[in-house]
């Protein structure tokens, strides 16, 4: 958390992956493997929710977000694409082939009822979080449902990740903003409760990274002593 709140842009997940490896000895192909799923994942599962949601809630633009949905469909296979006719020119020998073919290694190991369940507890855990913003809202003397919360948080999360600033900052709390007037909540409440519920996830997150990133880091320094003195011993 401390990595993906702390740095730049998308710096946070090649991070991510050296913390693994630092902290736990987990080969970097494998921490690649699963800070990939973890994105693909939650991402993936906010941007189905914010397109149904979409649909639900703007059906007289209906057609206008099915382009949206195929036009995007169509630029992931062609990402898709170069991705497969980027790896057959790199030579053979080289060590980012290997790097690559090791990340493809680690995912054949994935079990599919672990991703099974893994994704089902993903959105479990969106819709739970939307309870956050419904607290804040009655908090404010404002109704929003548990459907709607989940929508708005969804689409905020989906636009933050897909805007590749950092932290999402801007472009998530509008969307969010956004989705608050729609569902007719005051402007001057729904930027307190954008910049309070901005504070917690984002406040909150990045101060239990770094605490737990210290003890984490305190237990390896222990541990690295201890084993230097038995070694001695």
């Amino acid at each position: 958390m401390a990595a993906h709140y702390s740095t730049p842009v998308k710096i946070g997940f090649p991070f991510a992956v050296y913390l693994l490896n630092r902290f736990e000895n987990i080969p970097y192909p494998y921490g690649t493997a699963a800070i990939l799923i973890e994105l693909t994942v939650s991402t993936g599962i906010c941007g189905v929710i914010a397109i149904i949601g979409g649909f639900f809630y703007f059906r007289q633009y209906s057609y206008f977000l099915f382009q949206i949905l195929l036009i995007a469909i169509v630029l992931g296979l062609i990402a898709l694409w170069g991705v497969r006719h980027f790896f057959r020119k790199i030579n053979k020998g080289s060590r980012l082939r290997k790097f690559i073919s090791d990340i493809g290694d680690a995912f054949s190991h994935v079990a599919p009822n672990h991703l099974i369940l893994y994704t089902s507890i993903t959105v479990f855990i969106q819709i739970f979080s939307s309870v956050n913003l419904v607290l804040l809202c009655y908090f404010f003397s404002a109704h929003l449902s548990i459907g709607q919360a989940v929508t708005a948080g969804s689409t905020a999360f989906f636009v933050g990740a897909m805007s590749m600033i950092p932290m999402g900052l801007g472009t998530r709390d509008a969307s969010m903003l956004f989705y608050l007037k729609l569902f007719g909540i005051a402007s001057s409440s729904g930027i307190s409760i954008v910049a309070i519920q901005r504070l917690i996830s984002t406040g909150l997150s990045y101060v239990l990274g770094i605490l737990f990133g210290a003890v984490l880091g305190l237990k390896n320094v222990i541990a690295e002593n201890n084993n230097g003195n038995m070694k001695k011993f």
